[in-house]
């Protein structure tokens, strides 16, 4: 139940449906005040929620900054996120592998010794592969040896990752602190949990959604691909804020 509430709830933070309701509402209206006010409403909204320049700004002062690791940890623990598998259960590496990328140079750098992999299945089958399995699979074949990687593979959010995380590490006695790596979108909330969990971890973040560039006119065409990215924004945020409020971070 709570993950198709969960599912429903991402429906109504997402800006696209703002924008379609207030189309709705201004067609629907008869003429009159209202109408206009429905109007510019919408064209406000398309405006804002279309506008890469004030998506970048926005996301680039929650985004932490790179990091550069100057010491060598017991492990890395990564987040899961990066993967997808198609109809017949076969994985692929996601757009969002860069994470994947982080990890397994870390590793080969030698800045971490063990790479924990936490990632079950967030939706609502169950027969679905697990993310953590397959993952750990793609950093053997990248070279990393077997028994330096964990697959934690039951955990369904954040919170989860952080409690089984932290399990795996207790049981093979690994000292803290730990580099955490995950999308920088989600290293606020993710990095807080972890903490909160009484794990000890550094940052690594990944997966820029975007970085700061010079100023282009280009970034005030409206774009239909900043709007799907204010989604995943305004879901973190608020995910954020859920988890502050439930003593979760």
């Amino acid at each position: 139940m709570f993950f198709i509430l969960s599912k429903l709830f991402s429906i109504f933070i997402d800006p696209a449906t703002w924008l379609i309701l207030v189309v709705l509402l201004a067609a629907f209206l008869k003429k009159g005040k209202w109408k206009k006010r429905a109007t510019i409403f919408a064209i406000a909204l398309f405006i804002f929620f279309t506008n890469g320049a004030i998506l970048n700004f926005i996301i680039n002062a929650w985004q932490p900054g790179p990091a550069t690791l100057t010491k060598k940890y017991s492990a890395g623990i990564v987040l899961g996120g990066f993967t997808i598998f198609d109809a017949k259960g076969k994985g692929y590496l996601s757009g969002t592998s860069d994470r994947f990328i982080a990890t397994a140079t870390l590793y080969h750098s030698g800045h971490i010794n063990k790479i924990i992999v936490s990632g079950g299945d967030p939706s609502i089958k169950q027969d679905k592969p697990k993310e953590a399995d397959f993952a750990k699979y793609m950093f053997i074949q990248d070279g990393v040896k077997a028994e330096d990687v964990f697959a934690e593979s039951n955990s369904r959010n954040t919170f989860e990752n952080a409690m089984y995380s932290k399990r795996i590490l207790d049981s093979l006695h690994l000292p803290p602190p730990y580099v955490l790596v995950t999308s920088a979108l989600h290293m606020p909330r993710a990095a807080g949990t972890f903490k909160k969990a009484g794990i000890d971890v550094d940052i690594y973040p990944s997966a820029y959604q975007t970085v700061e560039t010079p100023f282009s006119f280009a970034d005030l065409i409206p774009s239909a691909d900043t709007l799907v990215q204010w989604r995943s924004f305004i879901k973190e945020v608020v995910g954020y804020w859920a988890y502050k409020i439930t003593g979760k971070l």
